[in-house]
């Protein structure tokens, strides 16, 4: 690898010394090899001019879906990988929505072996259940051993607690974390958006924020009773969040995420029928997003989450009724933080896409120091910039910020020995 010299850049790492700090950082062979307040006097190093520029730790996503195997088309590990990258993130948490589910050792071991000269860390989660058809628990240790990071009830809610409950205690066991996305399917059936106004303007089936909320109250009980930990997967509605804040102050072992465009897009914005904006959980009121955002700023335990969710232009260009769910998000999630919470919350917003979701993914957590792993994120806050076939990374386009002027962006990353310039 070749040497590298950050001059004049800006530290933002609230458990580094340097915090807040200018600084020239030289990165040698994998490591931070030297930090000083004065230049570093090297030959042969890749430069980068720091005016302007941040430096933190490697930024890490809890929540992407990468289609591979099954879906190509859509996604593959590579090119998930090179879309997350360009993001500004190191470390990725994979989804098992592929086909076969990531249910198995030889599963787990085939996304590992895609990925292992990446500069990207992919953190595969097993499916909870070894198959799509019933509820059977998958052998949680074999795929722990093979390498899972977590386990992951994926786009879909745990329909029995029953079953919620063993996999709660049988994950315990393995120390990962056991990650469920909330919802009453009983309730919210075939709903398309959120139920209110819009819905019924729109004249379409709504999903009521209760669906969501009931199962949430149910998750934390389960909770509460087996002493378990949880992690509550793309958070939608105010009550939901007030339940996990309360429970969270109880004692409950309980973590939670917030999927990006839930922070930064109401129902209202569905305008007529832009299917880039059909998701699930439902983009819900301008009441929840605003509650979601300042319940991401004040409590520690919440992150926010890409939902990376690659659909192919047959799946989107379709009716309302009749398109696919979800949306690309890896490439535009930090010019969307800076966009929601101003680049005056620098520090926090950070914090929110490296501290959080490490703990939650049990990644070992290094400061910016001399001697620790350089695994970093070079970005500035000012960048403007445009997702669109130029610089968009994944194969699918399914993105609502398409095409739109964004500010904010990653200009560098630095992992694994490994270091990449972004466009």
């Amino acid at each position: 690898m070749t040497q590298i010299l950050l001059k004049n850049i800006k530290i933002i790492d609230s458990g580094s010394e340097w915090h807040g700090k200018i600084a020239y950082v030289l990165i040698k062979d994998g490591l931070i090899a030297d930090i000083s307040a004065s230049p570093i006097d090297i030959k042969d190093a890749e430069i980068i001019d720091g005016e302007n520029l941040f430096l933190s730790r490697g930024w890490v996503d809890l929540r992407a879906n990468f289609c591979d195997p099954g879906f190509e088309y859509k996604e593959d590990i590579l090119s998930g990988l090179e879309a997350a990258a360009y993001g500004g993130f190191t470390s990725v948490g994979l989804l098992p929505e592929t086909d076969p589910i990531l249910a198995s050792k030889s599963s787990i071991e085939y996304v590992l072996r895609k990925a292992s000269e990446n500069i990207v860390d992919l953190y595969p989660l097993a499916s909870i259940s070894s198959s799509k058809e019933n509820e059977s628990l998958t052998e949680m240790f074999d795929v722990h051993e093979a390498g899972a990071k977590g386990f992951s009830s994926g786009y879909h809610p745990v329909k029995d607690s029953g079953f919620l409950l063993r996999a709660m205690e049988y994950a315990g066991m393995t120390k990962l974390p056991l990650m469920v996305r909330p919802e009453n399917m009983s309730i919210s059936g075939k709903g398309l958006m959120n139920e209110g106004v819009v819905s019924v303007r729109l004249g379409l089936k709504g999903i009521p924020a209760i669906a969501e909320e009931a199962d949430i109250n149910t998750i934390l009980h389960l909770c509460e009773y087996t002493g378990q930990p949880i992690h509550l997967s793309c958070v939608s509605t105010k009550g939901g969040m007030e339940s996990i804040e309360k429970a969270y102050k109880q004692g409950v072992k309980v973590t939670a995420d917030v999927c990006i465009h839930h922070l930064f897009f109401d129902e209202e914005d569905l305008g007529m029928f832009d299917t880039a904006l059909k998701m699930r959980p439902p983009l819900r009121t301008a009441t929840d997003k605003e509650y979601l955002k300042k319940a991401v700023i004040e409590n520690d335990f919440i992150s926010v989450v890409s939902d990376h969710n690659p659909q192919d232009e047959d799946r989107k260009q379709v009716e309302f009724e009749l398109a696919a769910y979800g949306a690309i998000g890896l490439q535009t999630v930090f010019s969307q933080m800076i966009e929601i919470f101003g680049a005056e919350k620098i520090d926090k917003i950070i914090e929110i896409l490296t501290q959080r979701p490490s703990k939650v993914l049990n990644i070992e957590e290094q400061s910016i120091k001399k001697g620790s792993r350089a695994n970093l994120t070079v970005f500035d806050v000012s960048k403007s910039w445009t997702l669109n076939d130029k610089f968009n990374k994944s194969k699918s386009k399914n993105s609502p910020l398409w095409g739109k002027e964004l500010k904010g962006k990653a200009v560098a990353v630095i992992n694994k020995g490994h270091f990449k310039k972004l466009n």
